[in-house]
Parts: structure tokens; sequence; C-alpha cells
């Protein structure tokens, strides 16, 4: 796979957060756990470079993908998605990146869930 976009993390970070996405808008990116080039200038994970860009914190690699591969048009638009963004960075992710992941995450799942049901 010959993607401009280089993601580098690891399944214990948050990366699945931003590999998650754009496997939803179905964007070509290439996986990396190396950390050799990673543009996270902490040196931890995850870190994005898309092309000349170079993005660390996945709410904020989100926010840029959003942004350029999203169709994100408006200010409506882009508060919709950020707000989503924000949430997963701040609620979803202390849930599912825990040792109490059968205790917190279920609940937060099923109202997830029935949001997402309403929308569709």
């Amino acid at each position: 796979l010959n993607a401009e976009i280089q993601l580098f993390g690891s399944r214990s970070s948050r990366s699945p957060l931003v590999e998650w996405y754009l496997n939803e808008i179905d964007q070509p990116y290439n996986h990396r756990e190396d950390l050799e080039n990673n543009p996270n200038p902490f040196g931890q994970i995850p870190g994005m470079a898309d092309g000349s860009v170079e993005i660390f914190e996945s709410g904020a690699m989100l926010l840029y993908i959003a942004d350029k591969y999203g169709g994100l048009n408006t200010p409506e638009d882009r508060a919709d998605a950020s707000k989503w963004v924000l949430w997963a960075n701040a609620a979803l992710a202390p849930a599912l990146f825990t040792a109490e992941i059968e205790a917190r995450a279920p609940g937060l799942l099923q109202k997830l869930d029935d949001i997402l049901a309403e929308k569709e």
C-alpha cells in the first residue's frame, strides 16, 4: 500500500481510534509500529504524517483527517464532527483503555449505539 498518510502507533496506544476513522472513510494509510521518522516531538505514539503535515495527539489527527478527507465544508459540519472527536478522547478512550473495561465500556457503548441508531 503506497498511502501518503503514515500513522505511527500500536494497539496499546490511541492510534486505533485514528485507524477506525480512516477505515470508516476508506482513506488509505500505512500503519507503522517503528518509531523511525515518527513526527511526535515527544517520541511517543501516536504520530502521523500526511505529506509535509506532521501531527501528534489522536484528537488533532482525527480533526485534521475530517477536515481534509471527511467532507467538512461548513462550520456546522465541523462542529458536528468535533463534538464526537472530543467525546471519543474524553470519554470513550478512557473507558476502552483501562483494566476496568468490562465495567465501564458496556453502558457507554450501549448509549452510543442508541444515539447512532436514531441517526440512521
